[in-house]
């Protein structure tokens, strides 16, 4: 695993001395942006949850999706809840759950 993710989960568990969410969101977001997908699926966990950053459905719905075009499993069950319970006025659209890369 890459770095960046490994000091975000250090901070989120508490490994690096206390639990530090604003630092794990630093470091969640920075492998992410590399393409990191695990570290893809836990921000938008930490979005959709609204833990140590304001609660975001349609941001933490991106982040799942960007997990999910590389086969991350729990991003895809995430999407398919959040769709199934029309989370904070998500209406499921069947197209939606497929993240349009894996369409082609």
């Amino acid at each position: 695993m890459p770095a960046a993710y490994k000091t975000g989960e250090f901070h989120e568990n508490g490994k690096a001395g206390k639990i530090n969410l604003k630092q794990a969101i630093k470091w969640y977001k920075s492998a992410a942006n590399k393409g990191d997908s695990t570290a893809q699926y836990k921000l938008a966990k930490l979005y959709q949850n609204g833990s140590g950053i304001e609660k975001n459905i349609r941001i933490a719905i991106n982040w799942y999706k960007h997990a999910a075009i590389k086969n991350h499993p729990q991003a895809y069950y995430h999407l398919g809840l959040i769709y199934e319970k029309g989370e904070q006025g998500v209406k499921m659209r069947i197209w939606q759950l497929i993240p349009k890369e894996l369409m082609k």
